[in-house]
């Protein structure tokens, strides 16, 4: 009966476009108005059986994205985001539909043709020269708008009123929906260039350890794209309220939407901030369309290690570390970067792993404790320079 009740409410709209003007925006895979679980209580995680049913989550959008909406229920707009895709073990089309509370867009039929203007053209293969894009590298508080802005956020750069300390920056008051100026420290930001791929990558990888090791812990969180705060604990605790998994004795995280990463969230919040053309939302998609590497004097830092379920990041060639945002299960819930002996029992260094996925060797990944959680039986390296090709 929901089905058809769902079915009954969708109405096909054309090619209506809406942007977001809230620091972050929660997405699901289905409609949740008439679930148990709504967009005020969404939790951290999926849980032990690490379940959509219990966190419909799938990703976050950013303050001056923009999507597509291509239908709608009575509270809930059905959306395609141009930036990015996935395919699924059971439907290899390319996919990047959403729906989220239509509290959370602002048709672009609201708003004047000034407002759209300050509104960045979606991160695409295809360049807007005319628009110089500036992206923040960590989060931003911003007291005009009382707004904290999460790292991966665009903005268009204004030409006038930038100095030493500030960007001035295009944006839309969310209350008025007029056009307005914003001043964006420029330690926390970036112009984005046409770097030379190298570069690119560095970036990256330098975004990547940076977020791993602010002051503070940046919790993993099921579907989570974003970061706008930390946490002050590095160990978490974690409970069952009603079938409902969430980390608690943290303020920040009780709040909605909460801020964070999944494994896949952080590489494709770092790839596009630092300008990778890089579209992927889920490792499926990842392991499908990246190339492995071919050998280990081809290995970079910034070439992703995918695992069924999970992909990671190498961060240092040299001290055998990767990046990754690790689930509750194993005891982490976090982002950090981490030695591989650590992660896999009996690999110590870049070599080691690279000889056992060559040779169809089991790997064995370990918890915090150093117990043995799960057996890999299937594992790549994947360039992260082929996401170019």
């Amino acid at each position: 009966m929901k089905i058809i009740y769902i079915l009954l409410l969708c109405i096909s709209l054309h090619a209506q476009k809406g942007v977001v003007l809230k620091p972050i925006i929660d997405l699901v895979g289905y409609p949740i108005a008439d679930n148990r679980i709504s967009y005020h209580n969404l939790p951290s995680a999926g849980g032990l059986q690490q379940s959509h049913d219990i966190c419909p989550r799938t990703h976050q959008l950013l303050y001056n994205e923009t999507v597509e909406i291509i239908k709608q229920t009575e509270t809930e707009y059905c959306i395609k985001v141009p930036h990015l895709f996935y395919v699924t073990t059971n439907n290899g089309n390319p996919q990047s539909t959403f729906w989220t509370h239509k509290k959370n867009i602002t048709l672009y039929s609201q708003l004047s043709k000034k407002a759209q203007s300050s509104i960045p053209e979606p991160y695409t293969k295809k360049k807007n020269t005319d628009q110089k894009i500036l992206v923040l590298l960590k989060p931003s508080h911003n007291r005009r708008l009382s707004y904290t802005f999460s790292a991966g956020t665009r903005f268009i750069c204004s030409l006038k009123n930038n100095n030493k300390r500030y960007f001035s920056v295009y944006a839309i008051c969310p209350k008025t929906l007029q056009p307005i100026t914003l001043k964006i420290p420029r330690s926390d930001a970036i112009i984005i260039k046409e770097n030379d791929r190298q570069a690119t990558q560095a970036l990256f990888v330098t975004l990547l350890k940076s977020w791993a090791h602010l002051p503070g812990t940046i919790p993993y969180i099921w579907g989570g794209c974003s970061l706008t705060d930390m946490l002050h604990s590095d160990r978490f605790k974690e409970e069952f309220f009603n079938n409902i998994y969430n980390t608690h004795e943290h303020t920040t995280i009780k709040e909605q939407p909460k801020s964070g990463f999944d494994c896949t969230g952080l590489i494709l919040r770092a790839a596009q901030a630092a300008g990778l053309p890089y579209y992927y939302k889920n490792s499926t998609t990842i392991v499908r369309y990246l190339k492995p590497v071919t050998s280990l004097d081809n290995l970079q830092e910034g070439d992703l290690i995918w695992i069924p379920g999970h992909i990671m990041a190498i961060a240092d060639l040299k001290k055998n570390t990767i990046i990754e945002a690790r689930h509750y299960n194993d005891g982490y819930g976090k982002v950090h970067e981490i030695k591989l002996n650590y992660l896999f029992k009996d690999i110590a260094t870049f070599a080691d792993l690279y000889d056992a996925i060559a040779q169809h060797k089991l790997l064995y990944r370990l918890t915090r404790e150093g117990k043995v959680s799960k057996t890999i039986m299937q594992a790549k390296i994947l360039s992260i320079d082929s996401c170019y090709t």
